[in-house]
């Protein structure tokens, strides 16, 4: 009814506040959240969820966060993490250290490394390797393309590191 928890958990777990464990692995859901040191699967936290190292599907009505994550993470206003690597969908905002893979917002894409794309109103990278799409785009240090109608590559020569478009 309000919520489960356990150590190892695997299978089918729901709980209809919230539900954690230590490891899980299978399909789990939270009515508001849930969170776990070790998840395999697929996970879905009605406002958001946490944990340490998360592989599979995750979605989390506001958000999520974590130290450790690979697969395919929705998070309705965003979703942040220390390494994170897959298909990343932030309403608002994705942050990071280290992301690799699609990172796809609106609003505010931060990162201290990214490998692969990244979209949002405002990109602020410092290493990027790969593609970036936004309106305002800035990488301290660029080896890739950026698109927007201002672009800033640190690494680029004098009277260049501002650009607009590409």
């Amino acid at each position: 009814g309000l919520g489960v928890g356990g150590g190892n958990m695997t299978g089918i777990g729901i709980g209809g506040l919230g539900l954690g464990g230590k490891v899980m692995t299978g399909l789990f859901v939270g009515g508001l959240g849930m969170g776990g040191n070790d998840m395999t699967g697929v996970f879905v936290g009605g406002l958001g969820m946490g944990g340490n190292r998360m592989q599979g599907l995750r979605v989390g009505g506001l958000g999520i966060g974590g130290e450790d994550m690979d697969g395919i993470m929705v998070g309705g206003l965003g979703l942040g993490g220390d390494d994170l690597t897959g298909l990343m969908v932030g309403g608002l905002g994705i942050g990071g250290n280290n992301l690799q893979g699609g990172l796809l917002t609106i609003g505010y894409l931060k990162a201290e490394t990214l490998k692969g794309l990244g979209t949002g109103a405002y990109t602020n990278l410092r290493k990027s390797t790969g593609l970036t799409i936004g309106v305002f785009n800035r990488a301290d240090s660029l080896h890739g393309v950026q698109i927007g109608l201002l672009n800033y590559a640190g690494n680029n020569p004098s009277g260049l590191k501002w650009l607009p478009f590409v």
